[in-house]
């Protein structure tokens, strides 16, 4: 395998390579499938399951709704918007003085709140 001019054929690229050259590449080639070997069979990130929604009935039409997807067709369906979806006019502050107080969550009010 071994070229008369110091120099190697390498069977992967089919070409000739210095000898300096093909060592490092075959140690790096070498090197790579130790890593595939050793973590072979892990995963690269640990799954996540989410939970799917809990079951409830259609507030427009009465039918079961079992699952996200079913959620969003019978939204769709009936040009419906999910609440959690609409935009914050409050930035997660309170309006109502009284309210905050009762629940001590004065630290929450709006600078103008009544």
């Amino acid at each position: 395998m071994h070229g008369t001019a110091g120099k190697t054929f390498d069977r992967v690229s089919m070409t000739w390579i210095d000898n300096a050259e093909f060592q490092r590449i075959t140690a790096d080639r070498e090197e790579r499938a130790f890593q595939r070997r050793s973590c072979q069979g892990q995963l690269a990130a640990p799954m996540a399951v989410i939970k799917d929604i809990e079951p409830y009935r259609s507030p427009v039409t009465g039918e079961y709704v079992g699952g996200k997807r079913q959620k969003r067709a019978d939204l769709d369906r009936h040009g419906c918007v999910d609440a959690a979806e609409l935009p914050r006019t409050t930035d997660g502050k309170f309006r109502n003085r009284k309210f905050a107080e009762k629940r001590g969550l004065t630290h929450l009010l709006k600078e103008d709140a009544k």
